[in-house]
């Protein structure tokens, strides 16, 4: 599960290149949930307020937009309900989803038959750098 962990990478790059090396080094038929921050259900003035945030080194989160994460689950199969809304992904119950207090994307990735890697070490990434 990468929780909380994507949107400390500031680059859509290498966030696709970690997902995909953690990917590599899981046993074949393996899954991975992740979430990540987002702005796509914000205004224009709050993106603009929170990219100034960014600009300033007032916050650590890089939010994404869903085909920011399209992208790096590119060559993965998506399982239902693929990327949507924390609130939506699974819900426990047969009602409708409680929205997140903080905007967030949910998706569930599996890559069948990939074979185990064993011979690397996996590297987290510098979370810290801004591109």
């Amino acid at each position: 599960m990468l929780l909380a962990v994507l949107h400390f990478i500031t680059d859509r790059t290498r966030a696709a290149e970690f997902v995909h090396e953690l990917m590599a080094a899981l046993p074949p038929g393996s899954y991975l949930l992740a979430s990540h921050a987002t702005q796509d259900f914000e205004t224009p003035e709050a993106i603009a307020t929170y990219r100034t945030m960014l600009d300033q080194g007032r916050s650590d989160v890089w939010p994404a937009t869903r085909a920011d994460m399209a992208a790096v689950f590119d060559g993965f199969t998506l399982i239902e309900p693929g990327i949507v809304p924390a609130g939506e992904c699974r819900p426990a119950s047969g009602g409708r989803p409680r929205a997140p207090r903080f905007p967030t994307r949910s998706r569930s990735a599996s890559m069948p038959g990939w074979p185990a890697r064993t011979d690397r070490t996996i590297r987290g990434p510098d979370l810290h750098r801004r591109s």
